[in-house]
């Protein structure tokens, strides 16, 4: 992929930051726009642009990653702040942030209306992964834009997998979730039982 794709991204977050940290060491020209000041000063060294709106940002893009912390905020950027509405058709906004299933379907209805594509693009790896560039992508989309921003993505991540449709990508982060979670309580049910059995637990860890 070129490096005269124009990208942007909207939450820069402890994860979000340091994955659009990766676009700009890459050399992919960035927008940047934070609704607080004091996300934008770690790219204050850098050649990122600083909207002075969310829908600036979505007009000057042909890719945009999105990573808030929730649905609501997704929905605020997308509707309420019109960033959707702003966007070029033949764009692409890749939703990075952890979604329920059912609204990244539903945001792909409004994109698709538009022109726009959506990639439900979910990450695993925290933020380190995205600091060393190791992070995970589980997407759901279409497979053409995903080709088309395939470059941005290894930039953040070494597993790009394409699930299915979008939706699938989303599905695939709660598995993984739930994984998580079950090693987990298994791992504090194994170090009760040694307690139990008078093992040294830190030895047993």
């Amino acid at each position: 992929m070129s490096r005269t794709l124009k990208t942007g991204f909207i939450g820069l977050g402890n994860q979000g930051s340091p994955i659009a940290r990766q676009w700009i060491d890459a050399g992919f020209p960035l927008t940047i726009w934070a609704r607080r000041a004091e996300s934008l000063k770690p790219f204050a060294d850098t050649a990122a642009e600083v909207a002075k709106a969310p829908t600036d940002l979505a007009q000057a893009c042909d890719l945009i990653g999105i990573c808030v912390v929730n649905d609501s905020d997704v929905r605020q950027v997308l509707f309420e702040a019109d960033v959707l509405e702003a966007m070029r058709p033949g764009s692409i906004i890749a939703i990075h942030s952890t979604l329920l299933p059912e609204t990244v379907v539903e945001l792909d209805k409004k994109a698709r209306s538009l022109g726009v594509h959506l990639l439900d693009a979910p990450v695993s790896g925290g933020s380190h992964g995205a600091v060393a560039g190791t992070m995970t992508v589980m997407v759901g989309g279409d497979a053409e834009p995903l080709e088309r921003v395939r470059a941005v993505f290894e930039t953040f991540a070494t597993k790009i997998a394409h699930l299915g449709p979008v939706g699938a990508g989303q599905m695939m982060k709660l598995l993984n979730n739930n994984l998580a979670y079950a090693n987990l309580v298994m791992g504090i049910n194994a170090m009760e039982l040694a307690g139990r059995l008078g093992m040294d637990r830190d030895v047993a860890a």
